[in-house]
């Protein structure tokens, strides 16, 4: 009895299967559902046997969508703990870019954190005019009408992206953190 049991389940398995590979199938995917399931029905599929199907084929294409997704991110530089950008289908994402030297005085700070950001951008295939979002943070807040002049000699006036600004601590000793969200290519 074990062993024609495990015949059934295994026949029944293989008919789900068939028919979740049937209902993915991008030729018979141009028709209807109803359409399909009746064809499945003229197949002697039971309704039980559909519905096991419709949900592995549901399965199937999440696990492929995921598996695409999976594949269409680009990290750069990757580190311990984190990517210095992630790029997707039309947009890249920087993390927070910090100046090498965390005692240069503020200006040349901003700077080399901005000169590092046109580095960035341009591996991604972007560029700061396709800037969307800025997060910024400054040590000291009172550091920021010199960062508003480092940025606007940066990026001009006619492209500005939104952006946050906020007192916080920087790592490294850093006295500011720039983070950056850029349109790219699909």
């Amino acid at each position: 009895f074990n062993r024609a049991y495990r015949a059934m389940t295994t026949t029944r398995k293989d008919v789900v299967e068939r028919a979740a590979r049937f209902l993915q199938d991008p030729r018979s995917k141009a028709a209807p559902l109803e359409q399909r399931v009746e064809f499945l029905k003229s197949k002697d599929c039971t309704q039980a046997e559909i519905d096991e199907a419709i949900a592995l084929a549901k399965e199937m294409e999440a696990k492929e969508a995921r598996e695409k997704m999976s594949k269409s991110i680009v990290r750069t530089e990757i580190g311990e703990f984190y990517a210095k950008t992630v790029r997707v289908p039309g947009l890249v994402f920087t993390s927070g870019l910090i100046p090498r030297d965390p005692t240069a005085p503020f200006e040349a700070q901003c700077q080399e954190v901005l000169e590092a950001a046109d580095r960035l951008l341009k591996e991604s295939l972007s560029a700061k005019d396709a800037l969307l979002s800025a997060t910024v943070t400054l040590l000291d807040i009172s550091d920021a009408p010199s960062f508003n002049t480092a940025w606007k000699t940066w990026l001009g006036k006619d492209k500005l992206p939104a952006r946050t600004m906020f007192q916080g601590v920087p790592p490294s000793g850093a006295k500011l953190e720039v983070a950056l969200i850029a349109r790219a290519p699909e």
